[in-house]
């Protein structure tokens, strides 16, 4: 009987611990180590639901602007500041900075490897270069 206290107890102990994501960091750069001009450090990133992403601007005339998502989040930050949003949703989830949008500063997030809606992402305002990066980003993930 002392044995299955113990081990009630423990199990008890283990499921009131909160689990926490993991947290990824994207630097929104003037120019990244190759020489490319207004970029997200990292173009794609895979996550799990319930991990977060936070922007970390090396600039203040960079933000983040949800363009589109499985969820239709609606999210805009100011220029230079720094953001962290956790996601819970799967799919894609595209986003770019504002006033560079036309020069192709965007990034995807994909969460828990959901192309469902690859079709909406495709079918987003991307103006001038950033058509080209965003078809080019996509296609990479098939």
């Amino acid at each position: 009987m002392r044995k299955i206290k113990i081990i009630i107890t423990a199990f008890c102990i283990f499921c009131s611990q909160q689990t926490f994501g993991a947290n990824y960091q994207v630097t929104m750069n003037d120019k990244d180590s190759s020489g490319n001009r207004l970029v997200f450090e990292k173009e794609i990133i895979n996550i799990s639901s319930g991990d977060s992403v936070t922007w970390l601007p090396a600039d203040k005339g960079h933000n983040i602007e949800m363009v589109a998502s499985p969820n239709d989040l609606k999210f805009s930050s100011s220029p230079g500041e720094e953001v962290t949003i956790t996601f819970e949703v799967p799919g894609i989830y595209y986003y770019r900075c504002t006033p560079h949008k036309s020069s192709g500063m965007l990034g995807l997030i994909i969460v828990d490897n959901d192309y469902s809606n690859i079709e909406q992402i495709k079918a987003s305002n991307a103006p001038g270069r950033a058509k080209i990066k965003l078809n080019s980003l996509l296609k990479s993930l098939l």
